[in-house]
């Protein structure tokens, strides 16, 4: 092969690397929705927790309702 056939091989590699990273990009992460779920769920406890602590109690039977019909639908 000629330098001129190794550069255009080396341009082709290179080209068809940045496509798969470029696609890798907008794939989801496998858990990424559940993890979602987990922080929105954490941020609520903790609200919750806060609330309870500083005096203003917050009634979570909405949030208890919200996470039953979630599973429902799994």
């Amino acid at each position: 092969m000629t330098n001129f056939e190794n550069t255009l091989n080396e341009i082709d590699r290179l080209r068809n690397a940045i496509n798969k990273i470029e696609e890798a990009e907008n794939v989801p992460y496998p858990n990424e929705e559940e993890y979602t779920e987990k922080v929105e769920r954490y941020n609520d406890l903790k609200e919750s927790l806060e609330a309870e602590h500083s005096g203003t109690v917050r009634d979570v039977t909405s949030d208890y309702e919200k996470v039953q019909e979630k599973g429902m639908e799994m």
